[in-house]
């Protein structure tokens, strides 16, 4: 009866280099945002730093209202008065260019500043 093995070492090897590569791709940092700029009805309400806490009640178009929470390197809206809450219920943001959309009230919140993407490509 031949004697195999499960794994030859070149092929652990491989194995290895590619978990190796998988994890560094999923565990890097991300371009993180410097600041959440707070918009109602395309008028700037402020500009809040991510890296220091704060809750920001805001009053919307239409009578709808929400609560704009920053902490931990990221924004998020708490407590929205809108009826279908999807403000409400969109994950934290922290990275350049992404965005919370309270259509019911006009209120928008972005990410703005901190890293900044290179062009890597130009089209024409």
């Amino acid at each position: 009866m031949e004697n195999r093995r499960f794994m030859t070492p070149r092929e652990g090897v491989c194995l290895v280099l590619l978990a190796a590569g998988l994890a560094l791709w999923l565990f890097w940092p991300g371009r993180t945002g410097g600041q959440a700029v707070l918009t109602r009805s395309g008028e700037e309400l402020g500009r809040y730093a991510l890296n220091a806490p704060q809750r920001v009640p805001v009053q919307g178009a239409n009578g709808f209202s929400l609560t704009l929470v920053v902490e931990g390197g990221a924004a998020h809206v708490e407590d929205s008065t809108c009826p279908d809450l999807i403000c409400q219920r969109h994950a934290p943001i922290s990275r350049t260019g992404e965005a919370i959309i309270c259509l019911p009230g006009q209120v928008t919140v972005t990410i703005e500043g901190g890293d900044r993407l290179e062009q890597d490509a130009l089209s024409g």
